[in-house]
């Protein structure tokens, strides 16, 4: 009996074109050795070189998710299922151990797709997936310490990890806090004797200043100060 390549395959149960069974927790699977070599360096080891396998007709796999391994099975033959929320998690430790690259970026690829999370961030410290590591530590630099807590992850996060993303955040609050200050003394109307703020002054503000009136200029300048700090805030 034919199969067509556009149908999902059954892999619990024997097919055409079937001539190799994995066996987890005494369920069955059944895969090709082909397909599977095509992708895999450690299958083409497994099928082709001297190991017992190249033989066997059944191999044991102890250890393995069954629901993991039946993912892997339908995206690596046709027709090939996307990658998605329900089986990204699942993949990433087969695809990492039988060293399928192509199918390990596009889960980074996938997971680069949706919102950064604490949870993203340890999966990318876990596999060594850089691009989704860079983007995830960018978000837990800007995002709010109380947003963060609220994600049950964070209580995992390493203590490095940890102490490098509080300190950053505490140089960002102090460099803002000088900002604002600069700021808070030109409103205050201060003397223009050194003092921070004393940048954002223009050349008029002696007399504006000794009169205790504003100076318009110098209140846009305090402005747009303000608008660079959210600014910062925001990007960062």
């Amino acid at each position: 009996m034919s199969h067509d390549a556009k149908d999902p395959i059954d892999f619990t149960e024997p097919w055409p074109y079937s001539d190799i069974t994995f066996i987890v927790d005494t369920r069955k699977v059944f895969a090709n050795k082909t397909v599977l070599t095509l992708w895999s360096p450690v299958f083409e080891a497994m099928f082709q070189h001297d190991f017992k396998e190249k033989a066997a007709t059944e191999i044991d796999l102890p250890g393995k998710s069954f629901d993991g391994l039946m993912e892997l099975m339908r995206v690596l033959h046709p027709p090939n299922s996307d990658i998605c929320e329900n089986n990204v998690r699942l993949l990433l430790p087969l695809v990492q151990e039988y060293q399928i690259d192509v199918i390990l970026e596009r889960c980074e690829d996938f997971l680069l797709s949706q919102a950064s999370s604490v949870r993203n961030f340890l999966l990318a410290e876990k596999y060594n997936l850089s691009r989704l590591r860079e983007s995830n530590m960018a978000y837990l630099k800007r995002a709010p310490v109380s947003r963060l807590r609220s994600q049950p992850e964070f209580e995992t996060l390493d203590s490095t990890v940890l102490k490098d993303l509080l300190l950053d955040k505490c140089e960002r609050f102090e460099s803002n806090m000088d900002s604002l200050r600069e700021v808070r003394m030109v409103l205050e109307r201060k003397k223009t004797t050194t003092f921070p703020g004393a940048h954002l002054l223009c050349a008029n503000c002696n007399e504006a200043r000794e009169q205790q009136v504003d100076c318009n200029h110098c209140l846009k300048n305090c402005c747009r100060k303000i608008t660079e700090i959210l600014r910062r805030l925001e990007q960062y």
